[in-house]
């Protein structure tokens, strides 16, 4: 016999025996009470604990694995240093409930508290603790399925790379007991000179059309980076007719920045008849994950689409921050670019560039919408410099009336003052209008007096001495002081703007005043005014002087 028949004969028998012993361990839980289950077994020697996490020293770091109360455990790679951490066998607590595992505890590094009520199977021999923990990992229980696959890893002298595998390839189990099993198979592959193999059944998973999706996608984030699992990938990508597994083709691609695939992931990004999902995913992999925002900023304008040459601006924006501002405001300046990619430019230059830089941007834009968009920046700033820059231009009569009515809404917000300084100083009636509104949003106390005073001035246009007496009424100037303020107006318009506002308010002070006009007022067309307007008041006092006003045909106001 040769010496590799031999070598495969021994591990047949001790895979053989593995499995007997492993079965030994299922018939003693099976035979044990409700309740903890305790036994040990050796570890490999790059295994180590503090109790409550356990440790590997691995090819890409020191990785570990740290248990929580109310979950499995999470995981770290730490590349400079080591943690403290103990050799030692491996302790394991089985909790059983109604027969059946529901629990699995481990920790390296520790030693048993005495409890003689808690059965104690000693110490196991770890291929078969392996080979156990991996048919309770089978079972699908997701907390412990968890426990089980690492403390199966941990196992001394354990080969578990081919059942790894085999669970992999499974169909009958549940989708994330194979996920599991495959997020383990390539360490167990390496130690035991099976990565081939290994790389072999994951191609057919992920290649598989017939198979579970998560299962394909964990197939493929799992693929070893070689040169010869990226040129499959890159095969494989126009094999493919899902979506979310051609994006997990790019970003495994993207973890292993060879120049074949950069330039691959590159082509995706500039294809025209791609996805767009994908052709965004691209731009990411390269401007951000693989680090080359220069990349993404020479092919900017080989991108066909307004949504990837936004992707574009942010990615070079976020990995280069204000480096990237003068390309930014190349972008947002040039004509030839559509209008939401160049105010995309201009929003991130708001989030990066000085003061200075956004005004000499302003300067180069020609767009209503862009001069906007920088105007709505400035405000944002809330610096002396950048309101006296607003005011230039709210009051420049050469600038669109929309961005100078966006300053003056800027400015005027919450600042009554200052709306009334611009209301004077402002020669466009939509404009006047604007800050005469917004200082009668502002709510400060010296703006009812101003209001008033613009209600009175006779030089003032008509229709800011009728919006003046709206705003007052709606910051609630009281009934008597409107009934005063309506003996004091000089034209029939705006006293009946009283008369509405005063009937719709139906109190007693407006009541009054009402029916005073309708008895008195020198204006024949305003007494009668005011009696329509009684009339639709619900009020004792009005239906009295209507009732009145019945009875005496003769009366004027009638």
């Amino acid at each position: 016999m040769r010496p590799t028949q031999l070598a495969g004969a021994a591990l047949m028998v001790a895979a053989a025996a593995s499995h007997a012993q492993a079965q030994s361990i299922a018939r003693q839980i099976d035979r044990a009470p409700d309740g903890r289950i305790r036994m040990s077994f050796e570890t490999r020697p790059e295994v180590c604990g503090t109790g409550r996490s356990i440790g590997e020293e691995t090819a890409d770091g020191f990785v570990l694995y740290t248990f929580g109360r109310d979950y499995g455990y999470s995981i770290q790679t730490y590349d400079d240093w080591l943690p403290n951490c103990e050799h030692g066998p491996l302790r394991l607590v089985v909790t059983k409930r109604g027969g059946r595992i529901v629990d699995l505890a481990a920790a390296v590094g520790v030693e048993w508290q005495p409890d003689a009520a808690v059965p104690d199977l000693g110490m196991v021999e770890p291929a078969a603790a392996a080979s156990w923990l991996l048919d309770v990992a089978a079972e699908g229980n997701d907390d412990v399925g968890r426990i089980a696959f690492l403390a199966a890893d941990a196992a001394a002298n354990a080969e578990i790379a081919d059942r790894l595998l085999a669970m992999a390839q499974d169909r009958r189990l549940d989708s994330d007991v194979r996920e599991r099993a495959m997020r383990w198979v390539n360490r167990a592959a390496a130690r035991e000179a099976k990565s081939d193999a290994a790389d072999e059944v994951l191609r057919n998973i992920a290649e598989s059309q017939d198979d579970v999706h998560d299962v394909r996608e964990r197939a493929i984030r799992t693929l070893r980076q070689t040169a010869a699992n990226d040129a499959y990938l890159r095969t494989l990508y126009s094999s493919l007719d899902d979506r979310e597994l051609k994006e997990r083709v790019i970003r495994r691609l993207g973890e292993s920045p060879t120049v074949d695939n950069v330039q691959w992931i590159a082509a995706i990004a500039i294809t025209s008849g791609e996805s767009l999902v994908l052709r965004e995913r691209a731009i990411r992999v390269i401007g951000a994950e693989l680090d080359r925002p220069d990349d993404v900023r020479d092919m900017f304008d080989r991108l066909d689409h307004r949504a990837l040459k936004e992707r574009a601006l942010r990615v070079v924006a976020e990995q280069t921050g204000s480096a990237a501002n003068p390309w930014l405001r190349t972008v947002a300046a040039d004509r030839g670019q559509a209008i939401n990619v160049r105010d995309r430019a201009v929003r991130m230059l708001g989030e990066r560039a000085t003061g200075e830089e956004l005004l000499e941007l302003y300067r180069e834009l020609d767009a209503v919408r862009l001069r906007e968009r920088v105007v709505r920046i400035a405000g944002e700033m809330q610096t002396p410099a950048s309101r006296e820059w607003l005011r230039s231009v709210a009051l420049d009569q050469n600038e669109h009336s929309q961005v100078r009515d966006r300053a003056v809404r800027i400015l005027c917000d919450g600042d009554g003052a200052e709306a009334r300084t611009l209301f004077d100083r402002l020669e466009s009636v939509q404009l006047k209008d604007r800050a005469l509104r917004m200082a009668g949003a502002a709510r400060d106390p010296g703006t009812n007096e101003w209001l008033r005073d613009i209600a009175l001035d006779e030089t003032q246009r008509s229709e800011f001495r009728d919006r003046a007496i709206r705003i007052l009424a709606d910051r609630a100037m009281a009934s008597v002081e409107l009934a005063e303020l309506y003996d004091r107006l000089d034209r029939s318009d705006l006293r009946r703007r009283v008369i509405r506002i005063l009937a719709d308010r139906g109190d007693e002070q407006a009541i009054e005043k009402l029916i005073a006009i309708a008895q008195s007022d020198p204006d024949a067309d305003l007494r009668r005014y005011a009696v329509r307007r009684l009339g639709e008041v619900d009020h004792p006092k009005a239906r009295e002087f209507l009732e009145g006003v019945l009875r005496s045909p003769r009366d004027e106001a009638s």
